[in-house]
């Protein structure tokens, strides 16, 4: 075989240039894959310490999670209430690649329903990176004033109902009605009266009226009250509380102590101790023509000791004008009163009501007895004929010590005379029915907490704002005039 050669002239290897342009083209590629390593080996050293960061500030806060005492001043982190801001403070070591900050700041819960009832964790690292940038990682967490003893109550079962409310029943219904365990719950509006209410624990609605013995409890009943009349459609509740502040009714009698006659036509006079804020006598014979302003130490000297705690109390009530604090808690004992509905006692849809008061019926000797009844509660019933909703207005009226033929004390805009305030949330008469208005509008369904005051007749009735639980204030105890009717 004859092999062919090439010129000499055609024969030849790589080029100089040639090799320089390849190492060129090799260098510029180890410098990308240099980069990239670089880059990678940034991001993992990134990546570490943002974990480290993290798992500090983990520490933080579980140290302040892991607190087991409540309410008794411990240590600091031992102790809820002592959980407080760390200064910063720094973390170094082997096992770090750089140095740590961790700052740790606590603030109350403005959702929270009581002051310091639940805080919130804010745990801060802070450190700088390999190339000299600083980075944070910042961690949050709510921490609720809770006893760690009740821990053990997040594995107790749960009873489903198909409401899964209150006793396993509708949250209007009242707490002190039995439940006989059939569905069906029944209630003495007044528990020394004759009548008796079955309630729907599902639904709430009233569901019979019955006539039971006046020895009766509700809770002696075990099975449901022989006699008792079905509603067909269902009966309504309404229920509140009514409360009395009786500021500037009082006359100084210049002794330390103050008299008063709550229903000045009457025979009745309360002898309030300044010191004491106290009822310390209770006259059940003052003369009915004898007006507040002529009561005197020598005239109430023989009346029987009593004693009543009050509040507020002041010689000076005259010129005092009532706040929210004197609405949030008024304690001075009940006058006798009733509840109606609507003027005159009709609604305007024409629906058939009942109501009941603790207080209809009060002895003119109750101030001298423990336990004095320092509030009213009222239920009242709309029965329903033939539609499912009510209009119409409530009421308080005056009743006398000893039954409606006695003296009444009167609401008015006089000397000696009282206002009637509701509760309510709204500034305005015209509001939503749960929020308490001048007038109910279609209501549809149990209305609770639709609370009175009743307050001399010569102050306004107190207002408030909205509660405001981080500086202490839980309850907007707003009031607005409900009677007489405001002009």
């Amino acid at each position: 075989m004859k092999m062919t050669r090439l010129p000499f002239s055609r024969r030849r290897g790589v080029s100089l240039v040639e090799a320089l342009v390849a190492m060129a083209v090799m260098a510029f590629g180890m410098l990308a894959v240099v980069g990239v390593q670089s880059t990678l080996r940034f991001n993992s050293d990134m990546a570490k310490q943002r974990a480290e960061a993290t798992r500090l500030a983990e520490q933080v806060i579980e140290a302040a999670r892991g607190f087991n005492l409540v309410g008794t001043a411990g240590a600091t982190d031992a102790e809820f209430d002592a959980i407080a801001d760390l200064a910063p403070a720094t973390v170094s070591g082997p096992e770090y690649n750089t140095t740590y900050t961790v700052v740790r700041n606590v603030t109350p819960d403005p959702a929270a329903g009581v002051r310091r009832a639940a805080v919130i964790i804010a745990a801060t690292v802070t450190w700088t990176d390999r190339q000299g940038l600083a980075q944070a990682v910042t961690l949050r967490d709510t921490i609720s004033r809770v006893d760690p003893v009740l821990s053990g109550m997040v594995i107790a079962p749960k009873t489903l109902t198909p409401i899964g409310r209150r006793d396993n029943r509708h949250p209007t219904i009242p707490p002190r009605a039995h439940d006989l365990g059939d569905g069906t719950s029944v209630f003495k509006p007044i528990e020394t009266g004759t009548t008796a209410w079955m309630f729907n624990n599902t639904t709430g609605v009233i569901t019979h009226i019955c006539v039971v013995s006046a020895a009766s409890t509700s809770s002696s009943f075990v099975v449901a009250p022989a006699t008792c009349t079905a509603l067909s459609y269902g009966g309504q509740l309404l229920a509140g509380e009514i409360r009395f502040n009786l500021r500037d009714i009082a006359q100084d009698l210049g002794n330390g102590t103050s008299a008063m006659k709550p229903v000045p036509t009457d025979t009745v006079a309360w002898v309030i101790d300044h010191a004491t804020s106290k009822i310390v006598k209770n006259c059940t014979s003052i003369g009915t023509g004898t007006p507040t302003s002529s009561l005197t130490d020598t005239l109430v000297a023989g009346c029987p000791l009593a004693n009543a705690a009050i509040a507020p109390f002041a010689v000076t009530d005259a010129a005092y004008v009532l706040t929210a604090a004197d609405s949030e808690n008024p304690r001075w004992p009940v006058l006798p009163v009733e509840v109606r509905m609507g003027a005159g006692g009709v609604l305007s849809t024409g629906q058939p009501w009942t109501c009941f008061s603790s207080a209809a019926s009060l002895l003119k000797t109750a101030v001298a007895t423990a336990p004095v009844q320092m509030s009213a509660e009222y239920f009242c019933v709309i029965s329903g004929t033939g539609v499912t909703s009510w209009s119409g207005r409530s009421e308080l009226r005056p009743v006398g010590y000893g039954g409606l033929s006695s003296p009444k004390w009167a609401i008015g805009n006089a000397a000696y005379e009282y206002k009637v305030c509701r509760y309510t949330q709204s500034t305005l008469p015209v509001t939503t029915n749960a929020d308490h208005p001048l007038d109910y509008t279609s209501v549809v369904g149990n209305l609770i907490n639709q609370n009175f005051l009743v307050i001399s007749a010569l102050k306004a009735c107190p207002s408030d704002s909205a509660a405001n639980p981080v500086t202490g204030d839980m309850v907007n105890s707003n009031t607005l005039q409900h009677q007489p009717t405001p002009p």
